[in-house]
């Protein structure tokens, strides 16, 4: 009876093991999730940092902590700093617009005697765009001070973010090698995985990102030269703008060609869609598959997919998740074949 107890109860250990394994994963995910996007962003700087790194590591005698530290500084002193003041930016120029379209009728009352003299529906017919555009901008602003305005929230992230990235460059290594210790992959196949990862990040922040930040910078040097103000807060929408398959730049052009034609002049608003069709929309639409699609080695049209799947499942960070969790899926269809093969060589041979 005590063997027959014995037995059993080394038979149900790794049954009863993993169960309480996926229990306390379940438990580890719920408590990491609120620091989700914090963590994934400190990984995206590592991998994009990763040269710099290296170099400032190799110049401060391969001391870890210290590399760490100024890695950790300089992304506060060039990419969040520029940020805040960036966001500031927008935010008081958002207002400025919001304040010109609540005030101005004149556009508007023309638009709609234009519309009312072509449309089939005569009189009867009246499109209240302020509206529309008033509506638009309220919720943009309101939206705007849900994010900031919770500055407590976003401190907190902000902070997660810096020592994740502190500790990832300090001890990103250990944990690659922690990871491949427990995978039962190959290290080649481990190698091919970590490589893709790395190639995806870097192909997707340097490629659709890198282009995005170009569309959005054109975006605001040709308004600036057809006397349109609040550059910096149109180039920044165009920015996000050009990170949405299928929606892009023109989303900002067409209103605002519409707009120059019927309140400034109608060669300004002819000069600005052609800026915006033939000078930024171009960049996206030859260089945006080719560069992403080339260094990963996927299908342009199923990054495409990808990057609006993500966006719809993800939220923003989807852009980038998206064509992750894709490039995933083909590695490890890669590494399958690649075993199978070679299971079935070795059963040829016996």
């Amino acid at each position: 009876m005590n063997k027959f107890i014995m037995i059993c109860e080394e038979k149900l250990q790794p049954y009863f093991l993993i169960f309480f394994m996926i229990g306390a994963l379940a438990l580890t995910f719920f408590i990491l999730y609120p620091f989700f996007y914090a963590l994934i962003f400190a990984l995206i700087f590592l991998v994009i940092f990763k040269p710099l790194h290296k170099k400032i590591l190799n110049n401060v005698n391969c001391n870890r902590g210290l590399s760490s530290f100024f890695m950790t500084l300089l992304v506060i002193v060039f990419i969040l700093t520029p940020l805040i003041f960036l966001v500031i930016q927008i935010s008081k120029e958002a207002k400025v617009l919001y304040d010109v379209i609540a005030n101005n009728g004149y556009f508007y009352d023309t638009l709609n005697s234009y519309l009312q003299k072509f449309s089939f529906l005569g009189d009867k017919f009246s499109l209240d765009i302020q509206q529309y555009l008033k509506s638009g901008l309220s919720l943009f602003l309101n939206n705007l001070g849900t994010i900031f305005s919770n500055s407590v929230k976003l401190l907190m992230n902000i902070v997660i973010f810096l020592i994740s990235l502190y500790y990832l460059f300090k001890d990103g290594s250990e944990l690659k090698k922690t990871i491949i210790t427990f995978s039962p992959l190959t290290p080649e196949n481990n190698k091919f995985i970590f490589d893709k990862i790395e190639n995806t990040i870097n192909s997707v922040i340097k490629g659709r990102l890198a282009i995005a930040f170009a569309q959005g910078i054109l975006t605001a040097i040709g308004f600036l030269i057809f006397g349109i103000e609040n550059a910096v807060l149109w180039g920044t929408i165009a920015t996000v703008m050009a990170l949405i398959p299928g929606v892009g730049t023109a989303v900002i052009f067409i209103p605002v060609s519409i707009f120059l034609y019927f309140t400034t002049s109608p060669l300004y608003g002819l000069g600005i869609f052609l800026w915006g069709i033939l000078l930024v929309g171009t960049i996206d639409n030859i260089l945006g598959p080719k560069i992403i699609g080339e260094k990963i080695q996927i299908h342009p049209f199923i990054i495409f997919l990808s990057v609006l799947g993500g966006i719809i499942f993800w939220g923003p960070i989807g852009f980038l998740l998206g064509p992750l969790t894709i490039s995933l899926l083909f590695s490890f269809i890669d590494i399958y074949f690649l075993i199978f093969h070679h299971l079935k060589s070795n059963t040829n041979l016996l």
